[in-house]
């Protein structure tokens, strides 16, 4: 029962001022009901909503980028639980040193699977001082993606999808040992670049994590689905010209001559970029994209969605009011 740096998350008290280091932290402390508590994020948290606001307002105070953040800033705002997360070796160095000098911190751990993120959530929810909560909004994560299995287990198809970060020609795409490949297999489909979950994939064309491909790679796995996060507006004008600008490699696979290639951007990017309890809401979008007659109301997803993306979704939208 230890954190991603090895120490133990458990009785740290009732957390009553909070500072997060990264998005995804920020998002799962909301989830567990405590925005009211945070005095501190990272420039980039911006989900609830209400946290960007806060911050832009002087509520919350802005300590440092995801990457930089500022030993001095979060001493000056004298929290008692520091979240940081372990793919930033500078988060847990900056935890390292507010523990010696008696501040409260716990660093989560990398996106690897689903189950990360529930091991995360539990434990920041109990560093909180909020076991019960912790449990009871880990159960609901995991139920919220089991009823999307369970919806999906029914098609014998699984389309091949690629998830890439832009549609550049050698953009970088999620791999194994990502929760992308894992929500890829909740919501019935396979990653085209993950050999444990799809056979047909040699091991020298899996990728490990988040990497940076080759063209070839694209024509060589043809993926059916490609999933295309963006940071510009998602609206008919900018897909078409997206379609209408991609390498050749890309035009080559059944994606594109299926008209299967979406557009993500807002929110529903950074939903699908953090390992955060919205990956519930993720399992569910990616297995309507799959499956759409699976599921008892069927919801057509756009080719392109943005912030509107929970129009589109139905059981994950909540986690009992919390998000």
């Amino acid at each position: 029962m230890v954190d991603a740096s090895g120490h133990s998350f458990y009785n740290m008290g009732t957390a009553t001022r909070i500072v997060c280091l990264a998005p995804s932290c920020t998002e799962t402390i909301c989830a567990l009901g405590g925005e009211d508590l945070i005095v501190g994020t990272d420039r980039y948290s911006n989900y609830p909503a209400s946290v960007q606001q806060k911050r832009d307002a002087g509520i919350i105070a802005e300590t440092g980028s995801y990457t930089t953040p500022s030993f001095e800033k979060i001493v000056q705002l004298k929290p008692d639980l520091v979240v940081g997360i372990s793919s930033q070796y500078s988060h847990t160095q900056m935890i390292n040193k507010l523990r010696n000098i008696g501040i409260n911190g716990i660093v989560t751990a990398d996106g690897e699977s689903l189950q990360t993120v529930y091991d995360n959530t539990y434990m920041v929810g109990v560093a909180m001082g909020l076991p019960e909560t912790a449990t009871s909004i880990t159960t609901t994560l995991k139920e919220q993606v089991e009823q999307t299995q369970t919806f999906v287990s029914a098609s014998t198809e699984r389309p091949t999808t690629m998830v890439a970060l832009s549609s550049d020609k050698a953009p970088w795409v999620a791999g194994i040992n990502t929760y992308i490949s894992d929500v890829f297999s909740k919501s019935g489909a396979y990653n085209a670049f993950d050999g444990s979950t799809n056979i047909e994939i040699s091991s020298d064309k899996t990728v490990d994590g988040w990497k940076q491909i080759n063209p070839e790679s694209i024509v060589e796995s043809n993926p059916a689905v490609i999933v295309v996060m963006t940071q510009y507006a998602c609206n008919q004008d900018n897909y078409d010209r997206m379609l209408s600008e991609l390498p050749e490699e890309w035009k080559s696979t059944d994606a594109y001559h299926n008209g299967k290639i979406y557009m993500v951007g807002g929110s529903a990017s950074d939903m699908m970029s953090r390992p955060s309890t919205r990956l519930a809401q993720l399992t569910e979008l990616m297995g309507r994209m799959f499956h759409e007659g699976s599921f008892p109301q069927t919801i057509e997803i756009p080719m392109f969605f943005s912030d509107d993306y929970t129009d589109y979704i139905t059981y994950s939208k909540t986690l009992g009011g919390s998000i």
